[in-house]
């Protein structure tokens, strides 16, 4: 089971051996839920979270994986990247230690310097709406990127205000008129059409699956039987990291993305 390091009612601090692909590494740390509070788990495909943010994040000062991992210099890199499928039944997403896989994506990779080590934090040149500046970025943007969040994340005033200007009608009426959003990273533009941003919901509350209503045909076409939601999310950040967007699975599914802990860059390109 591991050494114990410390004891609570609901966890205890373990370290025991990890194993990720054909990578080994010793001594992890890592907390292990004893008693749970909640269903969180019990309802849900996982049963943890590892942690691939800056050691300055870290709980206790402990070790996060990758850090162990270049502690230990099990990689020639010191570069993990990720791919997520948006189609069931296809290939499967995918984590990439030690560098990036070519045919997960297309066209050119662009890196971005991470701007404080904290979070995967980068500085944004503008949010657009149709190309168009419509205040989001009045004192500047910041945003990170982050596998374990679902959805994109904004600052709660400009999120609304960026509800407004889209305008999305729960009923998928207006799907294929919804205007294109823009992210501007060192003059790179990462373009959200609707297809991206707007979850589509079936009578149980449940999401649709992306392949079942990948065109904007099909939403307008499912109108009756499903509603269309932004895939947005109110979250006031505090300073020093914050006010930022958080690029969550909504923008990665799109964008193939690299973390380079060498040279501290994020990179993106558009996924297969």
């Amino acid at each position: 089971m591991g050494e114990v390091y410390k004891n609570s009612i609901n966890y205890q601090i373990n370290a025991d051996t990890a194993y990720v692909g054909g990578v080994k590494i010793a001594k992890q740390e890592f907390a292990e839920i004893v008693r749970e509070n909640g269903d969180v788990f019990a309802q849900s495909d996982f049963d943890g979270i590892v942690g691939l943010a800056y050691p300055t994040m870290a709980a206790y000062n402990f070790n996060p994986l990758f850090d162990n991992i270049m502690q230990q210099k099990l990689l020639d890199r010191n570069v993990f990247s990720f791919y997520f499928s948006r189609q069931e039944g296809s290939r499967s997403s995918e984590l990439t230690l030690g560098g990036w896989d070519n045919d997960h994506f297309t066209g050119e990779l662009h890196f971005h310097n991470v701007v404080n080590k904290y979070y995967w934090l980068l500085d944004a040149d503008n949010i657009l709406v149709n190309d168009k500046d419509v205040g989001l970025c009045k004192h500047g943007c910041k945003v990170v990127a982050d596998t374990g969040t679902s959805l994109l994340t904004g600052p709660s005033e400009a999120l609304y205000d960026l509800l407004d200007t889209l305008n999305i009608d729960e009923n998928c009426s207006n799907v294929k008129e919804l205007p294109k959003l823009t992210f501007v990273l060192d003059g790179i533009k990462y373009d959200l059409d609707a297809n991206d941003y707007v979850m589509k919901i079936d009578s149980q509350g449940n999401e649709v699956a992306y392949d079942t209503f990948a065109s904007t045909d099909s939403f307008v076409e499912m109108g009756a039987n499903c509603q269309c939601v932004g895939s947005f999310m109110p979250l006031d950040i505090p300073s020093p990291q914050g006010p930022a967007w958080i690029l969550g699975d909504t923008f990665l599914s799109k964008f193939y993305s690299v973390y380079d802990r060498d040279n501290d860059r994020v990179g993106f390109a558009r996924s297969k």
